[in-house]
């Protein structure tokens, strides 16, 4: 397909439930997923289910999107610790023939490996530190995988021979020892992070109360690191600041611009939004909700924004956990923890903690026509 005509499809549920499920699948509560392209063309994506976030019922399910299919398979059990609560699982595909499937454990978090598109799993092995992992691995030019971490005793893990070993580097300063963003740790929560064309890292993060969010001007902080994560310095975005229940989503592109994906008011705002000012071929208007923004110079500037929407008049549609939102030319989806990649056919595949969302560049760059 000519990559300069715009595409976008969904939103389309990719978590799928029978209502009333008491497990192995649970109805009640469906959150933070990730998603990987295999090596065969499937999506893969893995979510945890719960009745409470706290509890050890909580396992990891998944859902297949087959190569060609436009349904996504009904959700199954994935990954069940026994009396574990397996927070946050992540997924990443390192291009080749292995996926890699990360979840936390007991006292410490788990790693494990498929190299048959995701059928059968090698043997977990244990990955230390016992935190959630923030977001999304990334892998640098030199080969390096990185994934921030929310506890406030390391910034990242990494690992510099394809997955195999993994270190991560410990905050002894208790007074540097915070998710704020100090001179040692990345700024906030579920971080994604890139690697930018000079070699630095950066991170954006989540900063959950107005005392977190004011030093940053309430915008989403951005978070710098020249020496592979050992020391930070930190920024306000021009994006506004995010908080529970949501989680943005920053990759590089194989076009070479930088992907953001967020939203542009706190979830608790829904009703009343303030939102943002989008381009439309009709002239600017104001939209709220899930957005995403593009940036050819790694994040000095965002000069294509566009909220990840169909368009047309104000219908309702379901986001996380049976909760309603509104879905027109101006307003999208207003919560969800995002998770983004770019599969071999340059479409970006965007899934919230209930949809799944498909679109190009060319659909990012084009102006939508307003009804």
């Amino acid at each position: 397909m000519d990559p300069n005509i715009p595409v976008f499809e969904g939103p389309k549920p990719f978590v799928k439930v029978e209502p009333n499920s008491f497990g192995p699948t649970f109805s009640w509560h469906n959150h933070s997923p990730a998603i990987a392209e295999c090596p065969n063309g499937d999506l893969l994506a893995v979510w945890y289910s719960c009745v409470d976030e706290a509890g050890t019922e909580l396992n990891n399910l998944a859902s297949r999107l087959r190569l060609g299919a436009s349904e996504w398979d009904p959700a199954s059990l994935f990954w069940d610790g026994a009396d574990v609560n397996d927070h946050a699982p992540k997924l990443w595909w390192d291009g080749e023939q292995t996926i890699f499937h990360f979840a936390r454990g007991h006292r410490e978090n788990i790693v494990r490996h498929s190299t048959d598109n995701g059928v059968t799993w090698s043997k977990s092995q244990i990955l230390q530190p016992w935190s959630e992992i923030g977001n999304q691995l990334m892998r640098s030019r030199d080969g390096t995988l990185y994934m921030t971490q929310d506890v406030t005793t390391t910034s990242l893990t990494k690992s510099t021979d394809g997955g195999n070993t993994w270190t991560s580097e410990v905050i002894t300063d208790k007074k540097l020892a915070h998710r704020h963003g100090s001179a040692a740790r990345h700024a906030g929560i579920h971080a994604p992070i890139v690697e930018l064309q000079d070699g630095r890292l950066m991170s954006f993060g989540r900063l959950n109360s107005e005392s977190e969010q004011k030093p940053f001007n309430f915008k989403t902080p951005a978070s710098f690191s020249s020496d592979r994560g050992k020391t930070w310095t930190h920024q306000a975005t021009e994006f506004p600041a995010i908080s529970s229940v949501q989680r943005q989503a920053l990759i590089r592109l194989r076009e070479g611009p930088l992907l953001f994906c967020s939203f542009t008011d706190l979830s608790a705002n829904a009703r009343k939004p303030n939102g943002m000012t989008f381009k439309s071929q009709n002239g600017d208007f104001n939209g709220a909700g899930l957005f995403a923004a593009i940036s050819f110079d790694d994040g000095k500037t965002w000069p294509h924004k566009r909220l990840i929407t169909p368009g047309g008049h104000e219908r309702t549609l379901n986001g996380i956990d049976r909760n309603m939102f509104p879905l027109s030319s101006t307003r999208a989806e207003h919560n969800g923890y995002l998770a983004a990649i770019q599969t071999r056919d340059d479409r970006i595949q965007l899934i919230s903690s209930r949809n799944h969302y498909v679109f190009n560049l060319a659909w990012l760059k084009a102006l939508p026509e307003m009804p």
